[in-house]
């Protein structure tokens, strides 16, 4: 079994920056082999495990499942796929290896933020506005074919179609975010579908 830190904490520690809440992914291991380290399953539309001491999050790899050791990688490649920006698709393992597949670090030196996959990005429209949030809270900038596809999603009502929970807190997080205004101003003409 094997655990690798993921997304933003290691997002974080590239950029010298306080780590964030740290989420794990776990290789190796399946549901029933879980509840029987002590972990407790938690969540309703995605199933994440509670750490029976740290209470930190482990997720199982997203996607299809490939219990083998040879499919470990492809697991692994598997599951940053589907999340949201190329600087929170990186992991790092036990031995401190850094896994970058989708140039995760080449956008932080760049200092943009970028989609990985655009049929796993749509999903989930919310992450129309967290790329703007992300943008404000580092400075950096949108990458020009993520900007370009969360416009066009935009124009389509993608908006309209994520719960009003789920916008309320996306939004509090960007006024909360370092540079409001500049996360009003680049997610602005992106948020008018939503009232149209």
């Amino acid at each position: 079994v094997k655990f690798l830190l993921v997304g933003g904490a290691v997002r974080d520690e590239l950029l010298g920056r306080d780590r964030s809440d740290r989420d794990w992914l776990i290789l190796g291991a399946d549901h029933d082999a879980l509840l029987s380290r002590g972990f407790r399953a938690v969540g309703q539309h995605f199933t994440v495990y509670l750490h029976p001491d740290t209470h930190e999050e482990y997720a199982l790899p997203r996607g299809p499942e490939a219990p083998s050791d040879e499919g470990a990688q492809s697991a692994l490649i598997g599951d940053l796929e589907r999340r949201d920006f190329t600087i929170n698709a990186m992991a790092r393992d036990s031995e401190g290896q850094l896994h970058d597949p989708f140039g995760g670090c080449n956008d932080l030196a760049e200092r943009q933020v970028r989609h990985v996959r655009t049929e796993y990005f749509v999903q989930d429209p919310l992450r129309h506005l967290r790329a703007s949030r992300l943008a404000a809270t580092f400075g950096f900038s949108i990458a020009p074919e993520t900007r370009l596809l969360i416009r066009n999603e935009c124009k389509q009502g993608a908006l309209r179609k994520t719960a009003p929970e789920r916008l309320y807190t996306e939004l509090l997080r960007g006024l909360g975010c370092g540079a409001p205004s500049t996360w009003c101003h680049s997610s602005a003409s992106r948020t008018r579908p939503i009232t149209t």
